[in-house]
């Protein structure tokens, strides 16, 4: 079994335990997506609290696919400076950093973008109740490109590491999903095309980083929904993603319509953790590269008994209760982290900033 704080890499990035921060809504950035010194310090929290990776949360990477107010930028140049402060502050406080990319597509927020947001399939099964108007091949180059200069952004930042977000409906997630997908072209039907623009999207960021910078996919391992994506389906996009070039996988699944197996779920007692690590361990079966396993995860016995198949962990609520919780399991201790899984630090983010009730009051 692999200990909880055995050093492993990522590409050529070596990180010093198996524990990751998963990327996590902060609600905090700047009106203009940038990111506030609050921003930097939610970030570098757990990293002070000895977690090894930091994932931030979804980054834009075009202002057509934003979709949430206080949502994090890297659309623009302007982006850069203020991105430096997060990578910055993590550094300081003994971590690593990887900026998660992403686009809203058929998500996005017309409210907030002035535009109708673009769908994958226009007349999808999952966007038949929403104005939206269908990606073209222009579209496409052109959030290729977007994606390649974000990436750019986020290593002139000084980041470690970016992960694409390909799950939990959002766009590259759509692209993989025959519930969003009906295209007739090269981008649609069998599970190979569907993958082409994540794969397009992936060798593109590779190009604008270079070979020796880590590019990992959080992907969806099941949307949760009748006619989306299924475990086989994302073996199968997993595999072809390895052989593009992706260097590590964090396994995550659900979707907006997904209700109880959506992607954050009640935790109430040890059976109801780690609800998407037998996808990842299946995942895991069939790449070669590393697996980083999410969803629920409590427990430091939970965390030990997955890692004894996968590289890594992966959790965001806990760390929000006690960013110190990776330095009292350093310590030896056993016990159990204080977050209940309420869900309210979310709720409170969409609000104002994501922040643990509990230590609210």
């Amino acid at each position: 079994m692999t200990d909880i704080f055995t050093p492993w890499r990522i590409n050529r990035l070596e990180l010093k335990n198996r524990l990751v921060r998963s990327a996590t809504w902060e609600g905090n950035a700047l009106p203009d997506g940038s990111a506030s010194h609050d921003t930097a310090l939610f970030n570098a929290a757990p990293a002070e609290g000895g977690v090894g990776l930091i994932i931030t949360g979804f980054a834009f990477v075009e202002e057509p696919g934003r979709c949430l107010k206080r949502q994090l930028g890297a659309h623009i140049d302007a982006m850069i400076g203020p991105l430096a402060r997060i990578a910055d502050a993590v550094h300081k406080s003994g971590g690593k950093v990887a900026l998660q990319l992403a686009h809203g597509g058929a998500l996005a927020r017309q409210k907030l973008t002035g535009m109708i947001p673009k769908a994958v399939s226009a007349e999808a099964p999952a966007v038949a109740d929403l104005e939206v108007r269908e990606l073209d091949h222009q579209d496409l180059a052109r959030i290729k490109e977007a994606f390649f200069l974000a990436a750019a952004r986020a290593k002139a930042a000084e980041f470690d590491a970016v992960e694409l977000h390909m799950a939990h409906g959002y766009l590259l997630s759509q692209f993989l999903s025959p519930l969003y997908n009906t295209r007739r072209d090269e981008h649609g039907g069998s599970v190979e095309n569907r993958t082409r623009f994540c794969i397009e999207v992936l060798k593109a960021v590779r190009e604008a980083v270079g070979p020796g910078f880590p590019v990992i996919a959080k992907l969806n391992s099941e949307d949760g929904v009748t006619g989306g994506q299924t475990l086989e389906m994302a073996i199968e996009s997993a595999r072809l993603l390895e052989q593009a070039g992706c260097h590590a996988f964090e396994i995550s699944g659900g979707s907006p319509a997904a209700g109880r197996k959506s992607t954050i779920r009640p935790v109430k007692n040890q059976e109801d953790e780690a609800y998407f690590l037998d996808n990842a361990l299946r995942i895991k079966d069939k790449v070669n590269c590393p697996v980083i396993a999410v969803g629920g995860f409590r427990k430091r016995k939970t965390v030990e008994k997955a890692l004894k198949g996968v590289d890594a962990v992966a959790m965001s609520r806990p760390f929000i209760c006690q960013p110190d919780l990776a330095q009292i399991w350093r310590q030896g201790k056993t016990q159990d982290p204080l977050c209940d899984s309420c869900g309210r630090c979310l709720v409170l983010g969409l609000k104002d900033q994501v922040a643990c009730v509990k230590n609210q009051a």
